[in-house]
C-alpha cells in the first residue's frame, strides 16, 4: 500500500498550485458519475482558467495517475496538432495510438477498436470536397448567372453571360441541371455521413461494452484535450463538432481545458463580433469548472520555477531567511508576494511583471542585483509607465510624481521582520521591525539627491539595518573617488525595466 501511494504521490512533483487536489476531486466526481448513469452518451468537461494557472500541468499529472489506476486515457495537445488542415485526422490518430496498449490483452475491446477507428477515417473528407460544400452554402439566394458563374471554369471565350437569349437559356439550362445533381450528390453524401457516424458509435459502444465485461480495466474512458484556446478558431469549431457529434457514446468522458473567454473571442472571429460565443460554447460543453486561484505564494513560488533565476550570492536582499520565516530557496518568491500585494497585482499582471524580471535577470547576467529596486521598479512600471518616468525623474514619490493617485495602502505588503535588540544589558530579546516597500522605496530616490558617501552616511549604517543596508548594494564595483556610483546604478536599473516592459 504504501509503495502505491509514493508511487501516485510521484506523479505530481512539482505541484506547487495546489492541482493536485483539484484533479482529485474532479476525478472522483467523474467517475461517481459515470457510475450513477452508466448509459449517459457520453460527458464533456471544460477546465476554464487564464494561462499560467496550470492547466497543462494538471492535465499532464492526471493522466499519469489515471493510467497507473488503470484507466484508459488519451492526452492530445490540440495547439501541437493547430497546424494541420483537418483537426480530427490528429485527434482519432491520438485515440487510436493512445488506446490500443490498454486493450492489448483484451480481444474483444481490440476488435472494437479497431472497427470504430476503420469506421471514422471514411468520415474524414479531403479537403477540397469540404470547400465544396461551403461553396455550396453559398449558392443560396445567388442569381442564375452568378449560379452560372460559380460553376463555369472562368474562361471568357466560352463563357459569355451577354449571349442572345436561346445561348442563355440553354446555359442557364445546363448550370440547374449541375446544381441540382451537386445537390443530389450532397444530399447522398449527407445520408452516408449520417450512417457512418451511428455505424461509428456502435463500434465505441460495443468497445465499452467489451471493457465494461473485462478485468483489470476501470471506466469511463478518459480524453484529456489541452490549449484549445491558443488554436485558430476555424480548427477549435470544428474539433469541437467532432468531439460532440462523433464521441457522444457512454463510458466516454472528455477533459477539455481551456480558457473559455479566449475560445470565445475565437468563436466570434469566426461567426463575427456580435455572436454570443459564450452561449454557443455551451451546446459542446455539458459542464464548466473553473480552476480556483492559487495561493499568491505559491503562484509566485510557480512563477520563478518557469524562469532562469541567477545564483542566490547575486541577489542582494538586505534580508536573510530566517528574518523572514522562509527557507532559503523562497526569498525570492516571497518577496515578490510582498511587492504584488502593495501593488495589488492579479495574477494576470504576475505574469506579465515576471517578463519584465525575467529580462532584466537575463539583461543583468553575473551581476549583483539588487532585487528590492528591481521588483519595485518592475511592477510600478507594469502600473503605469507615465508615473514610473515621474517617479525616476523626480526621485520621490509625492504628489508631484502622480505617485499618490494609485492609492496604494502603505501596510500592504509590509516586512515584518525579526529583530534582536540589547537591553540594558540583559541580553538579547526578540522584537518585530515593520518595513512598508514605500519606506524601502523613498530610501533608493533619496540617494539620487545625495552627493557623498558621507552625506549618505554610509560608514554608520550596519550590515543588518534593513532597509538601510540596501544602498551598500548601489556601491557594487564602485573605485575610489566615484562618487556618482550610485546614480548610475539606480539609473541603470530604470533603464533596464524600462527596456525589459517592452516585452509582453
Amino acid at each position: 500500500m504504501q509503495t502505491q501511494v509514493k508511487k501516485l504521490s510521484e506523479h505530481w512533483e512539482g505541484d506547487q498550485l495546489g492541482r493536485k487536489q483539484v484533479a482529485a476531486n474532479l476525478e472522483k466526481y467523474l467517475t461517481n458519475r459515470y457510475h450513477a448513469k452508466p448509459t449517459e452518451s457520453g460527458f464533456v468537461l471544460a477546465v476554464n482558467a487564464e494561462w499560467g494557472f496550470g492547466k497543462t500541468f494538471m492535465l499532464q499529472c492526471w493522466r499519469d495517475e489515471l493510467e497507473s489506476k488503470n484507466y484508459p486515457v488519451v492526452y492530445f495537445d490540440a495547439w501541437k496538432n493547430d497546424f494541420t488542415p483537418e483537426p480530427l485526422i490528429a485527434f482519432i490518430s491520438e485515440i487510436d495510438n493512445g488506446l490500443k496498449p490498454s486493450f492489448t490483452k483484451i480481444p474483444a475491446a481490440k476488435r472494437a477498436l479497431n472497427g470504430a477507428m476503420g469506421k471514422v477515417k471514411k468520415l474524414i473528407k479531403p479537403s477540397i470536397q469540404i470547400i465544396g460544400m461551403a461553396l455550396l452554402k453559398q449558392i443560396a439566394g445567388l442569381s442564375a448567372e452568378k449560379i452560372h458563374d460559380l460553376f463555369s471554369d472562368g474562361d471568357a471565350d466560352e463563357v459569355d453571360i451577354e449571349t442572345d437569349s436561346s445561348t442563355k437559356h440553354a446555359s442557364l439550362e445546363s448550370t440547374t441541371k449541375a446544381l441540382e445533381k451537386m445537390v443530389a450528390e450532397s444530399l447522398k453524401e449527407h445520408k452516408t455521413t449520417k450512417a457512418a457516424i451511428e455505424e461509428f458509435k456502435g463500434k465505441l459502444t460495443l468497445l465499452i461494452d467489451a471493457l465494461e465485461k473485462s478485468t483489470g480495466v476501470e471506466l469511463p474512458i478518459f480524453i484529456l484535450v489541452d490549449e484549445l484556446d491558443r488554436c485558430r478558431p476555424d480548427y477549435a469549431i470544428e474539433l469541437l463538432e467532432g468531439i460532440k457529434h462523433l464521441f457522444g457514446v457512454k463510458g466516454i468522458y472528455f477533459v477539455v481545458a481551456t480558457n473559455i473567454d479566449q475560445l470565445s473571442e475565437s468563436v466570434k472571429a469566426v461567426y463575427g463580433a456580435g455572436f454570443d460565443g459564450a452561449r454557443y460554447l455551451k451546446r459542446f460543453f455539458d459542464l464548466e469548472y473553473t480552476l480556483p486561484e492559487p495561493d499568491r505564494f505559491a503562484f509566485a513560488k510557480h512563477l520563478f520555477s518557469g524562469i532562469q533565476c541567477p545564483e542566490s550570492s547575486l541577489l542582494y536582499t538586505g534580508l536573510n531567511s530566517q528574518s523572514l520565516s522562509v527557507d532559503s530557496n523562497d526569498i525570492l518568491p516571497m518577496l515578490f508576494k510582498h511587492y504584488s500585494d502593495y501593488f495589488e497585482c492579479g495574477l494576470r499582471d504576475q505574469i506579465q511583471i515576471i517578463k519584465i524580471i525575467e529580462s532584466a535577470f537575463i539583461y543583468l547576467q553575473h551581476n549583483q542585483i539588487n532585487i528590492h529596486l528591481l521588483l519595485f521598479f518592475a511592477m510600478l512600471y507594469h502600473r503605469s509607465s507615465t508615473i514610473f518616468n515621474s517617479v525616476t525623474e523626480y526621485g520621490n514619490l509625492s504628489d508631484r510624481t502622480g505617485f499618490q493617485t494609485l492609492k496604494l495602502n502603505p501596510a500592504i505588503g509590509s516586512f515584518s521582520i525579526e529583530m534582536y535588540d540589547s537591553h540594558l544589558g540583559r541580553g538579547f530579546s526578540p522584537a518585530k521591525k515593520y518595513v512598508s516597500i514605500p519606506e524601502i522605496a523613498t530610501i533608493f530616490l533619496g540617494v539620487k539627491d545625495e552627493t557623498t558617501e558621507e552625506a549618505l552616511g554610509l560608514n554608520n549604517i550596519r550590515s543588518d539595518d534593513f532597509p538601510k543596508n540596501l544602498i551598500r548594494c548601489l556601491f557594487h564595483g564602485a573605485t575610489a573617488g566615484s562618487e556618482s556610483i550610485w546614480k548610475q546604478n539606480i539609473d541603470k536599473y530604470v533603464d533596464i525595466v524600462r527596456f525589459s516592459g517592452g516585452f509582453n
